[in-house]
């Protein structure tokens, strides 16, 4: 009966099905060694003494971990060439690992040992999935030859976007909503992963890790309390229209807009530019608007993408290739201002405007 709880709580808490091929895949796997590379990216001072890395860079380490029958090997591959091997530096059995937590997001891991209370050890891997599915795997057999007490099995745990006691489905159907919109019937699954593709190849493509547009207006938001678009068309009012966009920018935080521009001088016998600012308070805004290319009526023409305002002196129109990203920072920071101002909620359908309150990673809050 024991067996059959242990079992159950890995299926629930490590998101595997208890089917038979997984069962057949627990028993036989003990037999088998199976080694992931990974880099070591930090460590507890308790384990200074044990992790001895020839390296001296010891916490952005490559090493190897192989997983056992009923325990862990990390090792560090030391020399160059056909005279390089694989050194162990330690070795971790089942039973002392405290807790696995898992943040897929980024491929990497935190194990905690039971031994010095508080110790830990954070991997980054090729892919975090197949380690976690070989680890549980692993604690089932472990348990199933009486190598591992149930009651020893290490505690999984989740950050990022897998948080929660169960992986979610690929498409969560059920999320929060914080909004005044009256939930009615959620589409067919065909035509959530129709939109799903459509705005992934769209607007919304994702880029490489190494220039996501995403981590550097994050990065702007946190250090500076700003974030900048590039802005390749502007028109309206004080002479917006007669303006040729050079270096300009579109700059939002929680007071307002401003739109910066460098002028050329003109009349003057050496040539020079003229940085000019113009602000657009939110407290001055009547209606806004974002057009997007991917979105009907758009016609075609890039210099309607972007932010519309309509102002009690005119209409404003900020033309920006970033167009979703302009989108979610206008209602982030206005639904803000909404808040703090006027004490209303966040306009239905848009970036609700709250402030960051802490981020959790495997090296906590």
């Amino acid at each position: 009966e024991r067996m059959t709880l242990f079992l159950k709580s890995i299926a629930g808490g490590g998101g595997y099905a208890s089917s038979h091929d997984e069962e057949a895949a627990a028993q036989s796997i003990g037999f088998f060694d199976h080694v992931f590379k990974a880099q070591l990216k930090n460590f507890s001072e308790e384990l200074g003494t044990k992790l001895q890395l020839a390296s001296s860079d010891d916490r952005q380490k490559e090493v190897s971990i192989t997983c056992k029958q009923e325990y862990l090997e990390i090792s560090e591959t030391v020399g160059n060439g056909i005279n390089s091997r694989e050194r162990l530096v330690m070795s971790i059995h089942f039973r002392e690992m405290a807790k696995l937590t898992w943040d897929h997001q980024h491929s990497s891991t935190k194990i905690e040992l039971k031994s010095p209370a508080g110790c830990f050890m954070i991997f980054v891997v090729e892919n975090s999935l197949e380690l976690e599915q070989n680890l549980g795997l692993r604690f089932i057999g472990a348990v199933r030859e009486k190598m591992l007490s149930p009651a020893l099995v290490p505690i999984f745990a989740y950050l990022g976007m897998f948080a929660g006691p169960t992986k979610p489905k690929p498409f969560e159907r059920k999320r929060a909503n914080l909004t005044a919109i009256k939930q009615g019937k959620m589409p067919p699954l065909a035509l959530m992963r129709s939109i799903a593709l459509e705005r992934h190849r769209g607007s919304e493509r994702p880029l490489p890790s190494a220039k996501s547009r995403r981590m550097e207006l994050a990065k702007d938001h946190i250090h500076d309390g700003v974030v900048s678009f590039s802005v390749f068309s502007a028109s309206g009012a004080q002479g917006l229209s007669d303006m040729r966009c050079q270096n300009a920018r579109l700059t939002l935080d929680e007071e307002g807009l401003a739109y910066t521009n460098d002028v050329s001088e003109r009349g003057v016998a050496v040539a020079s530019t003229t940085t000019r600012r113009m602000g657009i308070p939110y407290r001055d805004l009547l209606g806004w608007d974002v057009v997007d290319g991917d979105q009907a009526g758009a016609g075609g023409d890039v210099t309607r993408n972007g932010l519309t305002l309509q102002c009690g002196d005119g209409r404003y129109h900020f033309a920006v290739e970033d167009v979703n990203h302009l989108r979610v920072s206008f209602e982030f920071f206005f639904n803000k201002f909404r808040a703090a101002a006027n004490g209303l909620p966040a306009q239905p359908g848009t970036t609700h405007g709250r402030g960051l309150r802490s981020i959790h990673t495997l090296m906590g809050e």
